[in-house]
């Protein structure tokens, strides 16, 4: 199963306090999902970041 990192959601609840046509408060829980969103980086950078880690690690060892 291959999903792409936009495409996962969230369920979450909102829980908020309504009255009703008395003026009774009551509360209402309402389930949605979201999405996340996310800034991707270019293959440029991530190649960048890749050959930094390979430095780092060499210097380590």
């Amino acid at each position: 199963m291959n999903t792409k990192i936009t495409e996962i959601k969230n369920r979450r609840e909102l829980t908020r306090t309504n009255h009703d046509q008395y003026g009774n408060p009551f509360q209402e829980t309402i389930e949605y999902d979201s999405f996340e969103t996310f800034e991707t980086t270019s293959s440029g950078m991530r190649f960048l970041h890749y050959l930094i880690d390979i430095i780092v690690c060499y210097g380590i060892f």
